[in-house]
């Protein structure tokens, strides 16, 4: 052979060698969910990184002070107005934790380093294949109580649908009501309360199914909800919004389907069928992503969200996101090694009404 080896070394070569190059020790993860949004782009683009506290803490501003008028030359005030205007709002850290459980016996039986390393993968995935389905479909929902202390306040909680019995096919300020797993209702948002701020109502309404009316009702919400903040003119106040944008809709993945047949079918007669403007994660509507999302699709009243991710996001503690704890031994199993992992965070939205909007089908009282 012109490489060097005898051909008496080719069957030693591919079977003790070739085999560590091609991994074909390592597993292939078979997951349940085709896609982690979440995740992958949620968590890798927009998190905020919080470097200390007890809790997670931001504050409104509902009202001005009530002092713009216009006026005559000299005009003397009436009254001078004063009232505190910032209202603080926090959320309690969520915690999570998972392990890697390796067991030496099986090292000591590995053949080559490269065999410890496949085991050790493999001992890795069996972890992430637990631990990150946990994560991605708890973004998404509501606690499972309002005494549920574990779980995250997932998107549910802040892009809320119409209240039971309520029916709104235009769509309005009207998401005040969340629904936790147990089916209990709040109006609460954390520490303020919907009934009584109603700035912190987002846009919904009700659909019926994958329908152009139903593409109507997020444009509908997009233009309330498109928030684009002035810049200040004095040079003082700093900030007066977030002017840059992520947005996606997300739905479940039959209206996803639906939709990209729609988006494709663009003649009465098939012409153009298959010719999409981009690939399967790449169709859009008003500028931003549609993406089908597997925990949306057994939810109950259909939820259809057009979210803002720089206005809904997730918080995570400085250092504790899937961050690795001292390895140890089992108790009373002495050839067992656990590898910990932890985090700590939640869920927040600095301004609910641009965060985005909710569309639920009818929810009977």
């Amino acid at each position: 052979m012109g490489i060097g080896i005898s051909d008496s070394q080719v069957d030693f070569l591919v079977s003790h060698t070739l085999a560590k190059f091609h991994k074909r020790g390592e597993a292939q993860v078979v997951w349940d969910e085709y896609t982690f949004l979440f995740l992958d782009e949620v968590f890798t683009k927009d998190r905020m990184r919080v470097q200390s506290g007890k809790r997670i803490e931001w504050r409104y501003q509902f009202e001005g002070n009530g002092s713009f008028r216009h006026k005559q030359m000299v005009q003397a005030r009436d009254q001078v107005n004063w009232a505190p205007n910032v209202v603080m709002s926090y959320a309690e850290w969520r915690r999570f934790d998972f392990y890697v459980s390796v067991v030496e016996d099986m090292m000591d039986q590995c053949n080559s380093e490269a065999e410890i390393v496949d085991y050790l993968k493999t001992e890795y995935k069996a972890a992430l294949l637990d631990a990150l389905p946990g994560l991605e479909t708890r973004a998404v929902l509501t606690p499972d109580s309002a005494d549920d202390t574990l779980n995250p306040h997932g998107l549910a909680y802040t892009l809320r649908g119409p209240t039971a019995g309520v029916q709104d096919y235009e769509g309005g300020f009207i998401g005040q009501t969340a629904y936790y797993q147990d089916g209990a209702s709040t109006t609460t948002n954390y520490n303020l309360d919907r009934a009584t701020y109603e700035k912190l109502r987002n846009f919904a309404g009700t659909h019926t199914g994958p329908n152009p009316l139903l593409l109507d009702l997020i444009l509908a919400g997009r233009l309330r909800t498109n928030y684009k903040p002035p810049r200040d003119p004095t040079g003082k106040a700093g900030d007066l919004g977030k002017r840059g944008q992520h947005r996606m809709v997300l739905w479940q993945t039959a209206y996803e389907q639906w939709y990209q047949n729609l988006v494709t079918t663009r003649f009465s007669d098939g012409r153009n069928r298959d010719v999409a403007p981009q690939g399967i994660e790449g169709f859009g509507y008003l500028g931003s992503p549609t993406r089908g999302v597997p925990v949306l699709d057994n939810q109950p009243y259909n939820p259809v969200y057009d979210v803002d991710f720089k206005h809904w996001f997730p918080a995570v503690l400085n250092g504790k996101w899937m961050a690795k704890r001292a390895q140890r031994y089992v108790e009373q199993v002495d050839n067992m090694m656990l590898h910990p992992f932890h985090g700590t965070y939640n869920y927040m939205s600095d301004h609910p009404r641009a965060a985005g909007s909710c569309f639920t089908t009818y929810r009977a009282a």
